[in-house]
């Protein structure tokens, strides 16, 4: 019931889509000038979402001054800060629908995050193998194997599809995260069990039939943990950052919800005019700025034990 209730207030709220400012409009038509969500080449969908990164990558200013990305043994990103003060480490899984992206496309974005996070912060962007090549089994064991090679609390990250991947690779950890931070999750439904998406999309870059090319994902255990079944078993605590013109609004709610119902804690932050993925253009939105920087507060409250230690 409560779900149903929140996903008929999602559609009414995508009804009366809010005015969207300039800013945010001519930002939305240039990322549609580069549509590697549209199904088609894989290999030349691969190539835009690169390209697309590569520009984001270019206006990051602590890329090469205050942090350093380096390529570990098994082909992830590994930033540090350059004066090798870190209390916090985060473990962040790259999104583009589970056939695109890379930890070197998403350097940029992962240093604008642990740059704003007191105290310091060290990031670990695994490599996963991607679809139709692969399953999401696959993709879920590279995250889990290079995730425990990590020490002391730890976030577990993601963005978009890596959210998801995120969220699958909780469950399989021995020892749970400190936390986890999913930005715009994009949450594998399955085609028949699942509430289909029926909001509009008129304020975000995706819409409901570019998001049908993940259905090539070849992932035999789908019927037993698609997204409305995926709970946050294993999860203590979770912060979702979407924005409440995005495609996959409904995911971030539903996800929000049976998180809730797993008796994880939840902190669900949403931003008006905001699409898929906004938070990767900080240099563009006031909003984008501000959800880092939650972001980054949540990523040091999760991984200081001290503050624990003193509350007891």
């Amino acid at each position: 019931m409560m779900l149903r209730r929140a996903l008929a207030q999602s559609r009414r709220r995508s009804s009366t889509t809010t005015q969207q400012r300039p800013v945010v409009r001519q930002l939305l038509n240039a990322i549609r000038k580069t549509p590697w969500w549209a199904g088609g080449d894989v290999e030349r969908n691969r190539t835009l979402f690169e390209e697309l990164m590569e520009r984001g990558n270019a206006r990051c200013p602590h890329l090469g001054s205050t942090h350093e990305a380096t390529t570990t043994d098994k082909g992830g990103v590994r930033i540090t800060p350059r004066d090798g003060d870190a209390k916090a480490t985060i473990c962040f899984v790259h999104g583009g629908g589970f056939f695109a992206g890379s930890p070197h496309a998403y350097r940029g974005a992962v240093a604008s995050l642990i740059a704003r996070v007191p105290g310091g912060c060290t990031a670990l962007l695994p490599k996963y193998r991607r679809a139709p090549e692969f399953t999401i089994a696959d993709a879920v064991d590279d995250v889990v194997e290079q995730y425990n090679e990590l020490t002391g609390p730890i976030v577990l990250a993601g963005d978009s599809a890596g959210a998801y991947l995120a969220l699958r690779a909780a469950q399989q950890l021995q020892v749970k995260p400190a936390g986890v931070l999913l930005w715009c999750p994009y949450l594998l439904h399955h085609p028949t069990k699942d509430v289909q998406r029926s909001l509009s999309s008129e304020g975000d870059f995706l819409d409901v039939s570019s998001l049908q090319p993940a259905r090539h994902v070849n992932d035999e255990q789908n019927d037993a943990r698609h997204a409305y079944a995926l709970t946050a078993s294993g999860v203590d605590d979770m912060m979702i950052i979407s924005g409440e013109q995005e495609t996959l609004h409904v995911d971030a709610l539903t996800l929000a919800l049976t998180a809730k119902a797993s008796d994880t804690n939840v902190t669900h932050q949403t931003y008006e005019e905001m699409f898929h993925d906004f938070v990767l253009f900080p240099k563009f939105l006031k909003e984008a700025e501000d959800a880092l920087q939650v972001s980054a507060e949540y990523i040091a409250s999760r991984c200081d034990p001290v503050e624990e230690s003193e509350e007891q």
